[in-house]
């Protein structure tokens, strides 16, 4: 057998040479991979939550909109910076007909969540929100704009009750969302004004 003959083979150390750059194009593959996985489950994780925010202030907005007075009650019967409760139609069968009752309904903020309860269903509408752990501080879920009882207005105040809830005449919304709640927090504001139509007594 030549010499030539006898180099004609792979050696070992070009087959290594070959088995680290395959390791190595194989492992930025994966990384890349792995990475717009992330990015992807990120985005449809966030996509969700933003959406499940803005529906749920946008409904918020429209049933405090249509609060109303029932019985010798005000439309707003109690009201802070974590609830509101208030009678409304919105959404009951019939509402059409002035002869529907409105419903009692009551929005509050608990342990990072967003409740709704009305007909003594209790329901979490929106989760993993950062009202009470923000940078800048305390985050209020509910603020008022009212004439307080020595008829100064307050605007963007936390404690109505001062009024009677008789003269609140809009209710800002906000929510600090946490698009990313299995990693590092990623905030997101979602807020809105509303407005009362019918604010008095019936």
């Amino acid at each position: 057998m030549t010499r030539a003959e006898r180099q004609a083979g792979v050696t070992l150390i070009e087959l290594l040479i070959v088995i680290v750059i395959g390791s190595v194009v194989s492992g930025a593959l994966l990384m890349t991979w792995f990475s717009l996985n992330d990015s992807y489950s990120f985005t449809t994780r966030s996509s969700e939550a933003q959406g499940f925010a803005r529906d749920a202030v946008a409904r918020m907005g429209r049933e405090l909109r249509d609060a109303e007075a029932k019985g010798g009650s005000l439309a707003i019967t109690s009201a802070s910076s974590d609830e509101v409760s208030f009678w409304t139609t919105f959404n009951v069968q019939g509402n059409e007909s002035r002869q529907v009752e409105p419903v009692l309904t009551q929005y509050y903020y608990q342990d990072g969540s967003l409740h709704r309860k009305r007909s003594g269903i209790d329901t979490v509408i929106v989760g993993h929100l950062l009202n009470q752990t923000t940078s800048a501080g305390k985050a209020e879920v509910f603020t008022y704009d009212y004439i307080a009882l020595d008829s100064h207005r307050v605007t963007g105040g936390t404690d109505p009750a001062e009024s009677m809830y008789g003269t609140v005449s809009m209710v800002s919304i906000h929510l600090v969302v946490d698009l990313n709640p299995k990693s590092a927090p990623q905030p997101m504001d979602v807020s809105t004004s509303v407005h009362l139509r019918n604010q008095g007594l019936d």
